[in-house]
């Protein structure tokens, strides 16, 4: 389709009848020869960033997430080169949001960790906001993917104003009495200062991750897709796994399954192990190799898992049991995966 190859679709539909076209002339004081038209109105504006599980999209079943990422950097005034870095990456297909904000060294070493387990098809930044090191980064692995780079506070939001959008735009309110009130998700509550008693502004440690929330909401607004998306508030806190991984306790009993201390692969790992792309193509990778999944979404999940393979003894214990349970009942794997077949994101 042309979304697939690179364009920006957009649907146009007829939005009035002949009857109401005829109402509207009898109305108007002066007509003209372009009036004694049915009107005509965007619908809808689709990219590879902004695509959602319609019929007329192509695939459905496409199993590859594709991510509109949007990212804003606060350089340091140090000689040691390093960002902070505000981020936020959007499934479309799934209404998934990751929010997140972290520092960064003068390699980019997180950044480029993120782009590499969460690769973007259309990337947002800001004007004149990011360091030459951080717009070559974008250019340099992302050819392919869609930039746009947005106008401050008018395209690119502030944090204020990103909230501000978000409350009057009543994604998140729920009946109070008789009135209605803002609930913000978890995850945003969390982002916002304790000072602000309204609740219309965001804490210093994530000023830049609403910031890049902003410009998010901005292009799925201009896409006709924000209520869509953000009435789900499926947001998800994005923390880099070395990150993750230093505030973990390996003695904690407390640790769910399956979660833990995890490896970090980073891009040039990733890249010399061929564990997800063997020079743009999957072929002759672990992936494909093991990828043997019928969902797309057990698919995206397994790759989450290749890309951050685990580390805690107790949870590769329990995995492994997992595996050698399912592996001495071919029965309950041929039911799971008939279930599992007809099952959609």
């Amino acid at each position: 389709t042309l979304v697939q190859k690179g364009y920006k679709v957009a649907r146009v539909e007829q939005t009035e009848t002949p009857v109401m076209m005829e109402q509207r002339l009898k109305k108007s004081p002066a007509v003209g020869k372009c009036d004694r038209v049915v009107k005509r109105e965007i619908c809808s504006i689709t990219s590879k960033g902004t695509r959602t599980l319609n019929f007329w999209m192509g695939d459905v079943g496409e199993s590859e997430s594709s991510f509109l990422l949007a990212v804003k950097e606060k350089q340091s005034t140090s000689v040691s080169g390093e960002s902070v870095y505000g981020v936020c990456f959007v499934d479309t297909c799934i209404g998934q949001i990751h929010i997140g904000q972290f520092s960064d060294d003068r390699q980019c070493s997180r950044l480029r960790t993120l782009m590499a387990h969460y690769p973007p098809v259309q990337v947002l930044y800001e004007q004149r906001n990011l360091s030459t090191k951080t717009l070559h980064l974008v250019n340099q692995l992302f050819s392919t993917a869609l930039r746009d780079c947005l106008t401050p506070g008018k395209e690119f939001w502030s944090s204020g104003k990103t909230l501000r959008a978000l409350a009057e735009g009543e994604y998140f309110t729920c009946d109070e009495g008789d009135m209605q009130q803002v609930k913000w998700p978890e995850k945003i509550q969390m982002m916002l200062s304790e000072d602000d008693s309204l609740g219309l502004s965001a804490s210093d440690r994530y000023d830049l991750a609403v910031s890049a929330l902003g410009a998010c909401v901005w292009c799925l607004k201009r896409c006709f897709i924000d209520s869509e998306i953000l009435s789900l508030a499926n947001f998800k806190l994005f923390e880099p796994l070395d990150q993750v991984d230093k505030s973990t306790s390996l003695d904690s009993a407390s640790l769910p399954s399956f979660t833990g201390q995890r490896m970090v692969l980073d891009d040039i790992t990733l890249a010399n192990l061929d564990v997800l792309d063997n020079r743009g193509r999957t072929a002759g990778t672990l992936l494909e190799r093991i990828d043997h999944c019928v969902t797309p979404f057990g698919k995206r999940l397994l790759k989450g898992w290749l890309c951050a393979p685990l580390c805690h003894p107790k949870a590769i214990n329990e995995r492994l049991d997992a595996v050698s349970f399912l592996m001495d009942n071919p029965s309950v794997i041929a039911n799971a995966r008939d279930v599992l077949k007809s099952q959609v994101d």
